[in-house]
């Protein structure tokens, strides 16, 4: 083809297949492309990205390493995991690309040794880095918050006062085994000194009940006295079921940090937008009075 992809190789809607360097293919380059990649900015963040570089040089060791027989297969067993390599693209003298794939393994896993250390023998002429996401925040970690939060809600799966029991429908009793898990719970009113307040922003992105929605960089912190805590904490702890037809994301919310005994902890998440609800320690979605949505909106910067 006459152009390369770098983006996410599980989306094989527009890359063609990998395979090997074919024969009276005169390959001139090395391009790699790494995902998973991350690099630190002036200003001390940390970005994950894509990092796609051009490498040069003798390209012979490298062709046999890629050009490399896979083991044999076999019909034992293989680990329960997956091997993540960099993509790698080689660029022909005419300025057409061929996408590579590694040797693999007898349990079908690309075996990425030869193939780095060749990697490692050529000069890297082009490198670009391309920010996806704010991996971590100096400015995050010193106010006491995480730098990316998400929101996730069960609400949809268990209602609020009962524990995973019992066996799915068509399965025996004593056929699966579960640990026991108490999740976190709100402290007592009396119990807080304060609340840390994290500060959340997110474009807006569609969602359901039970899942995982995009999540927010940290954008500030602010704090709230013990009065104030309590008066907040109290009725969460009585609170109703949030509606459950609502699916609308928030753009701003934020994560409230009980202050106990001088220490932050487990939080509750507020939707200050989308839906407006309140997420406690356990994960369940509970309706959100508008007193409470005042209180932990941020001031305007």
């Amino acid at each position: 083809m006459d152009s390369m992809i770098c983006g996410d190789p599980t989306d094989a809607t527009e890359a063609p297949a990998p395979g090997a360097i074919p024969a009276g293919f005169n390959a001139v380059a090395v391009y790699r492309c790494d995902i998973w990649a991350s690099q630190e900015h002036p200003d001390g963040t940390i970005w994950s990205g894509t990092l796609l570089e051009k490498m040069e040089g003798n390209l012979d060791e490298f062709t046999a390493a890629i050009n490399a027989d896979n083991d044999p297969t076999w019909p034992g067993p293989c680990p329960a995991m997956l091997v993540v390599v960099p993509e790698l693209w080689a660029e022909g003298g005419s300025g057409d690309f061929i996408r590579l794939s590694y040797p693999a393994t007898a349990c079908a896993q690309p075996k990425p040794e030869a193939v780095a250390a060749a990697l490692a023998g050529l000069d890297v002429v082009e490198a670009g880095f391309t920010p996806v996401s704010l991996a971590d925040s100096p400015v995050a970690t010193a106010a006491g918050c995480a730098t990316r939060a998400t929101v996730m809600t069960i609400a949809a799966v268990t209602p609020r006062d009962e524990s995973a029991k019992g066996s799915p429908a068509g399965m025996m009793p004593n056929e699966t085994a579960t640990i026991p898990w108490e999740p976190p719970r709100l402290p007592e009113p009396t119990d807080v000194e304060g609340l840390r307040v994290c500060v959340y922003a997110a474009e807006p992105a569609d969602s359901t009940l039970g899942q995982l929605t995009d999540g927010g960089a940290f954008t500030r912190v602010f704090e709230l006295d013990a009065v104030r805590a309590a008066a907040i904490v109290d009725p969460l702890r009585t609170a109703s079921a949030a509606d459950p037809a609502c699916s609308a994301s928030a753009t701003l919310f934020v994560q409230a940090h009980p202050v106990v005994a001088g220490v932050p902890t487990a939080p509750f998440t507020v939707e200050l937008d989308g839906c407006r609800r309140v997420f406690g320690p356990d994960f369940r979605a509970l309706s959100v009075a508008p007193e409470l949505m005042a209180d932990l909106t941020p001031a305007a910067p």
